[in-house]
């Protein structure tokens, strides 16, 4: 598995070529491959340092991408099609405080809340009228980031989608039935060459049973608390599934996302603490454009099958290498 780059901490998605005077357009000119095609950032809002995996900005079909918010660093997800509008009113129902709901639905959005970015409204772009949802960066309080983007599910496709969209995906990863997760990016921060390291989308699709605990372990760094934390998370998830997402949700094309780093420094810090106490670990479920209510199922098996799958190569690695 050759597909990774040693990287300074640039961004994997084409540079943008900013105007070179103040007084020019405010347009921004973005080259993707053989296309050409004038787009703006909003003002406002900036390219991400760096992306593992998603839409990046001018590079898409589509042209739109994630960015960031310039002033409060939240992430910036475009708001341009059907999947998006739904990833949208999905975050609206996780974090719309409604007291008229039962205890049981309140309950269950209290806890999801909790495995989520948080929500913090809409972003809109008054040239090109387009909305953004606004996310935290749930990195922000970090540095050296290391980050791991999962698929969970063998069924990545939803019930929307045609034949053709059907057949692409079955096709796209032939492990998925019996992995039940895909790599779609990763980022680690190599501690003894003080370098970044990336692993592209080729890099997870060629992740088999055989080789996915050396990829989980390649991203926690051979670090025991890493992983103990990412096991401790993921069981989080798994409960909230099975005690509240009973007959509510089908998360169908979603994510997971790892990340840990050393916490950023501040005053109240102390110089004597040894390196797993300035770590930091955050498991976050993510991307939320294809969920659908779940009518035909007790649970969502799909969802759970890829869940249990990557927390059995996670355990496998703590057994293996005796930690507790």
């Amino acid at each position: 598995m050759e597909s990774s780059t040693k990287s300074n901490g640039d961004s994997n998605c084409p540079s943008i070529q900013r105007p070179s005077s103040t007084s020019e357009s405010s347009t921004t000119k973005i080259v993707n491959n053989n296309d050409h095609k004038l787009i703006t950032i909003p003002d406002g809002a900036e390219q991400l340092q760096f992306q593992i995996a998603g839409h990046c900005f001018g590079k898409s079909k589509h042209k739109w991408g994630i960015l960031k918010h310039s002033k409060s660093g939240d992430i910036l997800k475009p708001v341009f099609d059907k999947r998006s509008r739904r990833e949208q009113s999905f975050y609206e129902i996780i974090f719309n405080n409604n007291s008229n709901s039962n205890n049981d639905n309140n309950d269950c959005l209290t806890q999801l809340r909790k495995l989520v970015p948080h929500y913090n409204g809409l972003f809109h772009d008054d040239q090109m009228n387009i909305d953004y949802i606004r996310l935290e960066d749930i990195t922000a309080k970090m540095i050296n980031i290391s980050l791991l983007d999962v698929k969970i599910g063998y069924i990545t496709y939803d019930p929307e989608a045609s034949d053709e969209k059907r057949r692409a995906e079955m096709n796209k990863y032939k492990y998925s039935k019996d992995l039940g997760f895909r790599i779609l990016g990763m980022r680690y921060f190599d501690r003894l060459t003080n370098e970044f390291v990336d692993k592209n989308r080729e890099y997870g699709l060629q992740i088999t049973k055989d080789n996915a605990s050396d990829a989980l372990l390649l991203f926690a760094q051979n670090d025991p608390n890493v992983l103990r934390q990412f096991d401790n998370d993921l069981c989080e998830i798994e409960n909230w599934f099975i005690k509240f997402n009973v007959r509510r949700w089908k998360f169908l094309s979603s994510s997971i996302l790892f990340a840990y780093g050393m916490k950023t420094i501040n005053n109240n810090d102390n110089d004597n603490d040894n390196d797993n106490d300035k770590r930091m670990t955050i498991v976050k479920m993510i991307d939320f454009a294809h969920v659908f209510p779940n009518d035909d199922q007790e649970l969502d098996e799909n969802y759970l099958f890829g869940l249990g799958k990557l927390q059995f190569y996670i355990k496998s690695i703590e057994q293996q290498n005796n930690i507790e």
